[in-house]
């Protein structure tokens, strides 16, 4: 059993690390859905690259796609390193919190900068993701407009 001063100190402290663990939580099922993504586009290029050797061709259209998927893979890859960003720093916030209950020096205005700076990452990598997301959804009403162009040009 806590002793009643341990039990003061410990308590509060684990309150207050509760809620940067949940965010915690968050940012891993985002990550997990970033990296599928990611993964899903490095298949797509997989799959371009070896219709294009297979036909040995270098089309505009095929050159268009893979440069359409590699900016995908950038835009992606830098949604996973503010996630990733995020993470190690509500987990060093965690740690910080423990800390500046065990010293006699305040690590408050440490810890309000390294949170701040962990949803400010996370917000990034939101934002990075909704990009990529609106540029499918551009690049797929392009597509469906140049297949209904050339359905409309082969039909007359």
């Amino acid at each position: 059993m806590l002793s009643p001063e341990l039990h003061s100190t410990i308590s509060p402290l684990i309150q207050a690390a509760l809620a940067p663990v949940f965010l915690l939580t968050a940012i891993g099922a985002t990550l997990a859905v970033v990296d599928t993504r990611q993964n899903r586009i490095v298949d797509r290029i997989r799959v371009i690259e070896a219709q294009m050797t297979a036909h040995n061709l270098s089309t505009t259209e095929g050159m268009e796609e893979l440069d359409f998927y590699l900016a995908r893979t950038r835009r992606i890859g830098w949604a996973a390193m503010c996630c990733t960003l995020s993470g190690i720093s509500v987990a060093l916030v965690v740690v910080l919190l423990f800390i500046d209950v065990q010293t006699a020096v305040s690590l408050a205005p440490l810890i309000e900068i390294i949170f701040s700076a962990a949803v400010l990452f996370y917000a990034a990598a939101m934002s990075i993701y909704l990009h990529d997301v609106l540029e499918v959804n551009r690049g797929m009403r392009y597509v469906t407009s140049r297949k209904t162009n050339s359905a409309d040009r082969s039909g007359s």
